[in-house]
């Protein structure tokens, strides 16, 4: 699938022919070097799909999950700091530190 998709139909409804294109610009440069071709016909229709909503939407939610992993990341980098500087650390800290950064890094325990 890509942003935009344009289909070019005969007059009797048969599908004649399937472009996709990565921007309208790109889409109507495109079927205006077509549309003057001695091959184009009068009869041909064109339906033209617009799918940017979906890539736009896509992009969004990749970025929301992006910030958030960046967020977690920093979360834990301040945790592990905070540990290292904490004075007479015993083993009940070094577990503890051990069992976040195996929760975060996604490790069976």
């Amino acid at each position: 699938m890509r942003k935009f998709e344009l289909t070019i139909l005969k007059g009797d409804g048969e599908k004649y022919w399937f472009e996709g294109f990565d921007s309208e610009r790109e889409l109507t440069k495109w079927l205006e070097a077509e549309k003057s071709r001695p091959y184009w016909s009068k009869e041909f229709k064109v339906e033209i799909v617009d799918n940017s909503k979906i890539f736009e939407d896509k992009a969004k939610a990749e970025a929301e999950a992006a910030e958030e992993a960046r967020a977690e990341r920093e979360r834990v980098k301040a945790e592990f700091k905070e540990f290292r500087e904490k004075p007479g650390k015993g083993i009940q800290d070094c577990v503890a530190m051990l069992e976040k950064l195996v929760d975060y890094f996604g490790l069976d325990k």
